[in-house]
């Protein structure tokens, strides 16, 4: 949309404004809410990044990227205490961690499994 290709020329505060009319126009645009949401955690208004992928998650409770992005929004926000952070994640996982397993080639990311046998290398960083 116009929104996107405000983005792509660098036209940030254009691109916010078209993104935040196409809301005005459709309240439950997600994908708009999505926009602004990675504009707001890209202005570091962290607040207002969590609070756009709470809208998503209230009309798509199980969109899994919203809820992740959120997730670590939550993280940068001076607003969350530990504890209310902790209480997230584990929330997340409760959620979500069934659905991550039993259909994983629904889920948007890599899966890693781990060799927890206790004489394995331990590789640290990437390499190619």
């Amino acid at each position: 949309g116009l929104g996107q290709g405000m983005k792509v020329m660098g036209r940030w505060e254009e691109a916010r404004e078209c993104w935040e009319l196409a809301l005005m126009v459709e309240p439950s645009h997600v994908i708009a809410m999505g926009h602004l949401a990675a504009y707001y955690g890209d202005a570091g208004q962290v607040d207002e990044c969590i609070a756009m992928f709470d809208r998503i998650l209230e009309i798509q409770p199980d969109q899994l990227m919203a809820a992740q992005s959120r997730l670590f929004a939550i993280n940068l926000s001076a607003s969350w205490t530990t504890e209310d952070i902790f209480r997230e994640h584990i929330s997340w996982g409760q959620k979500f961690s069934s659905q991550l397993r039993e259909k994983p080639e629904n889920v948007p990311f890599s899966l890693h499994t781990i060799d927890r046998h206790r004489d394995r290398h331990l590789r640290i960083g990437m390499y190619q």
